[in-house]
């Protein structure tokens, strides 16, 4: 922000997930922040395949945006395309503690992938630091440290009564 004075923008959806990041990283660079609240995230069946962007790129894209004057109209911003089979693999690889499932009934092996360009916002010269297995490990970590996800879903198999030399 170049002004003198802090610059007041609106954020709407604000108490959800994104809003709120949104808000907090605004608040950050002293911006003042004027909130609205909508009905944001419904009950989704099993995701086959979507698109994927790290929460503080999401928010860094909004604020540069915001403060780009050339900036226009709508746009995408999504880093990486992935079907649940990819991002199977990429939690089994990267962190075999967790038992995730190789199959998914009613999902075929490879789903046609729908992909949503973020062309306009990457010629608008922005660009997205985090990759796709950079977004779980944060996600991982954080749930892990709220207590919400364990350190492991897969049973030990020993047993406390026996003492195996």
């Amino acid at each position: 922000m170049t002004q003198d004075s802090p610059t007041t923008v609106c954020v709407t959806g604000a108490a959800g997930f994104i809003g709120s990041w949104l808000v907090m990283r605004l608040l950050e660079r002293g911006y003042v922040v004027r909130a609205t609240v909508r009905d944001p995230e419904s009950h989704y069946s099993i995701i086959k395949q979507g698109q994927y962007v790290h929460l503080d790129d999401l928010c860094e894209c909004h604020i540069y945006l915001y403060e780009n004057p050339k900036a226009r109209g709508r746009y995408i911003c999504s880093s990486h395309d992935a079907t649940i089979h990819q991002l199977a693999r990429v939690i089994k690889e990267k962190w075999p503690e967790y038992h995730v499932p190789d199959q998914f009934p009613g999902i075929d092996k490879e789903p046609p992938i729908v992909s949503f360009s973020s062309k306009k916002l990457k010629e608008m010269g922005f660009e997205f630091k985090y990759d796709l297995e950079e977004m779980f490990k944060g996600a991982i970590d954080s749930c892990r440290d709220k207590g919400l996800l364990p350190y492991s879903t897969i049973k030990d198999h020993k047993t406390d009564d026996h003492i195996h030399v």
